[in-house]
């Protein structure tokens, strides 16, 4: 795991997940962090199969997950959207995912992550991810949008 230097992001290996950073960057206005309607959907359309995006109301173990492209639908292999912390039924998902999302809420700071996560009906899947704060009054993180690129294994 690496917090992302937001002026020297070299921590993100994946050219994909550095556009990403770079298109988030780009909405921060003099800001410390986007607010979540800066986003336009049209324009993420290029990693939107591998987004999700998390509402943070206050305590971080009550998100809730707005919505979630194809791709991380596939990977999670169980319908998350609406969902939180119920959703994540092994302690090993929750103990490797929680931390991941806890540092970005709890610094402000975007992190990228290269690791395998434990999950409730995969299995461990590698997986390349970045997690980028988001808040609507621009000092406490009130959402999250992530990109993951997982390394599914084939279907039989």
């Amino acid at each position: 795991m690496a917090l992302v230097d937001l002026e020297h992001p070299t921590a993100i290996r994946d050219h994909r997940l550095l556009a990403l950073f770079h298109f988030w960057q780009g909405k921060l206005n003099g800001r410390r962090m986007p607010r979540p309607d800066d986003l336009d959907p049209v324009d993420m359309a290029r990693w939107s199969k591998h987004l999700m995006f998390i509402d943070v109301p206050g305590d971080m173990l009550s998100f809730r997950i707005r919505w979630l492209g194809a791709e991380i639908a596939a990977m999670f292999g169980t319908p998350r959207a609406g969902t939180g912390i119920e959703a994540m039924a092994s302690e090993g998902e929750r103990s490797s995912v929680l931390p991941q999302y806890r540092v970005v809420i709890d610094t402000g700071l975007p992190a990228y992550y290269e690791t395998e996560v434990e999950l409730t009906r995969r299995g461990v899947v590698p997986q390349r991810k970045l997690i980028l704060p988001l808040s609507s009054e621009g000092t406490s993180v009130d959402a999250v949008l992530a990109c993951i690129y997982a390394d599914l294994p084939p279907r039989p």
